[in-house]
């Protein structure tokens, strides 16, 4: 019963949380932010500038869910200066914008190779490559470089490739496969698998093998530069500044929600209790009626015994008499 009592007043406790603001965390350089007030999500990057996803579909290439944003103060947020918009992450989509049918693919820091043919783009990225395509808002388009038009043959920088044994690679600026499952976290793993096109395939349809490169010691210099193409923002060494981390806060929504939780915890905690004390109370009853039996046997084997005295002493009467 103790036990019931003590989920009962956690949960009387945790009910009225949710109006509650507290600090939980710290934000720092490489972090998502947003604030109470906005639904816009920011990169916090290491020249403390805040860059804005100018939409889901640019975020999603990014990201595989919003599990990892940091909510912070709007006063904080507004103390970091606002830089320029994230373009889409290289090798996740396939871009056009509505006015003109031509179709991109991204590359690295935003640039855009025209694909020159439906074909070429079927033999790129399979039967479903129109599935690919996201239309980008011209306005947003001044943001991407237009480079030259994919060659016959040419795989497009960044390209994200899957092999046949699960292993991911990445088109390197020399069109070789690089493998990247080493230096990728789990998000950009999620991403990666999210949108990755099959070697086998692929090699089926242009019919020409990928050369691929594996993760060596040698390598490491290609890597350290695969790793910089792989970072939303990129900052000099001289533009990097120190940042201060600032207080995480839990937006009504998520303290209601974690409130919600915990109130659900609770009520499980008290179901169980529940039920042990009802297990326990059975068990005590049929304890209880075990006893009763055991007593009830006692008293009859009393009662037999005191018949069989009693008959011993009327034999001996019976004897004394005759004598």
């Amino acid at each position: 019963m103790k036990r019931l009592l003590s989920f009962l007043a956690a949960a009387a406790i945790v009910a009225p949380s949710f109006f509650l603001v507290r600090p939980v965390s710290a934000a720092g350089a490489g972090d998502l932010i947003q604030c109470p007030d906005f639904s816009s999500v920011y990169y916090l990057a290491e020249d403390g500038n805040r860059y804005v996803f100018p939409n889901e579909g640019i975020y999603y290439s990014w990201y595989p869910d919003f599990s990892d944003v940091v909510t912070i103060s709007c006063e904080s947020l507004a103390t970091f200066p606002l830089g320029e918009r994230l373009p889409y992450q290289a090798g996740t989509r396939l871009l056009k914008i509505p006015s003109v049918p031509t179709v991109y693919a991204v590359e690295s820091d935003g640039v855009l190779r025209p694909i020159p043919s439906e074909d070429v783009a079927e033999d790129l990225y399979g039967d479903d490559w129109a599935d690919r395509v996201d239309d980008l808002p011209e306005t947003f388009f001044g943001g991407y470089e237009i480079g030259d038009e994919l060659a016959e043959g040419e795989l497009p920088e960044g390209m994200i490739l899957e092999d046949e044994d699960g292993t991911l690679l990445r088109v390197d600026d020399d069109g070789e496969a690089q493998e990247i499952d080493v230096v990728l976290d789990t998000d950009q793993e999620d991403v990666f698998q999210e949108n990755a096109i099959s070697t086998t395939g692929l090699e089926a349809r242009i019919g020409a093998l990928i050369t691929r490169i594996e993760v060596l010691s040698s390598q490491i210099e290609r890597l350290a530069e695969l790793l910089a193409k792989l970072s939303l923002v990129k900052v000099d060494v001289e533009d990097e500044v120190e940042i201060d981390e600032v207080d995480e806060i839990e937006s009504g929504r998520d303290a209601q929600k974690h409130s919600l939780d915990a109130i659900g915890d609770a009520k499980e905690e008290i179901a169980d209790a529940e039920e042990e004390i009802a297990d326990d109370e059975a068990d005590a009853e049929d304890s209880d009626d075990a006893e009763d039996e055991v007593d009830a046997e006692d008293s009859n084997d009393d009662a037999d015994d005191q018949d069989s005295s009693g008959s011993g002493s009327d034999d001996d009467s019976e004897s004394e008499g005759r004598g």
